[in-house]
């Protein structure tokens, strides 16, 4: 027989928790307040051989769930309650081993940033596509388990960042900063063509495809490399 899935519902207040185990997989938390949103999340992590907990409100998540034993959470951005960013806050206070994926029908890069910075480990626009939440759970789930690997991408990524040209970095700087394209053209005197070819020069180099994972590993490395090129953007 396949494998045996059992459902329990638990009740907080007015909250409703769904815990869904199956035979194997990582256990990863999906917290969203739209209900056909986290239905749909949970019906394609399960079908991706996750154990899931659903959650509609993340208060209810920060009261109920065990995120010792959890793997990932997959967090919607705008949920009542609670402020969106100092959500993110306090779950990464309580479990600060615990990957947070952000997903936010608000995706651009300015919120992404934000995101970043209150430390989510990516984030995720919505409509989703499903090939990139999964990838995303996938890293985060992957990354979580190995410390030793996540030096080495910092080491990877620090060196990459060491062959951009200096226009290259004047607009890599800029991205992470949460500039998007028409303000970097602005300031830098360039069109936003030459920015979009920087910018796609710099993810090859990087190898580095999502702008929130850029955003990311650029914020941890930010300061070793302007030392690096002796440059300040202002």
């Amino acid at each position: 027989m396949g494998g045996i899935t059992a459902t329990f519902v638990f009740s907080l207040k007015k909250q409703c928790l769904e815990v869904t185990m199956s035979a194997d997989g990582s256990r990863v938390f999906v917290v969203d307040e739209d209900a056909t949103a986290r239905d749909s999340l949970v019906r394609l992590l399960e079908s991706a051989g996750f154990k899931t907990e659903s959650y509609a409100h993340v208060c209810g998540f920060l009261k109920c769930a065990k995120m010792s034993g959890g793997a990932c959470a997959l967090i919607a951005l705008r949920v009542p309650e609670c402020n969106g960013h100092g959500m993110l806050n306090q779950i990464i206070e309580q479990s600060p081993q615990l990957p947070v994926i952000v997903v936010s029908e608000h995706g651009d890069v300015r919120t992404a940033v934000k995101a970043i910075k209150s430390g989510a480990w990516d984030f995720i626009e919505k409509p989703i596509d499903k090939n990139a939440v999964l990838e995303s759970v996938r890293s985060a789930i992957t990354d979580s388990a190995g410390g030793r690997r996540r030096v080495r991408a910092l080491e990877e990524f620090k060196g990459a960042i060491k062959t951009l040209t200096r226009r290259e970095l004047e607009v890599y700087e800029l991205v992470i900063a949460g500039k998007t394209s028409l303000e970097i053209a602005k300031r830098l005197y360039i069109s936003t063509r030459t920015v979009s070819a920087h910018r796609a020069s710099i993810k090859a180099k990087t190898g580095i495809a999502s702008a929130a994972q850029l955003i990311r590993l650029g914020l941890q490395t930010r300061d070793s490399a302007l030392n690096q090129h002796d440059l300040r953007v202002p």
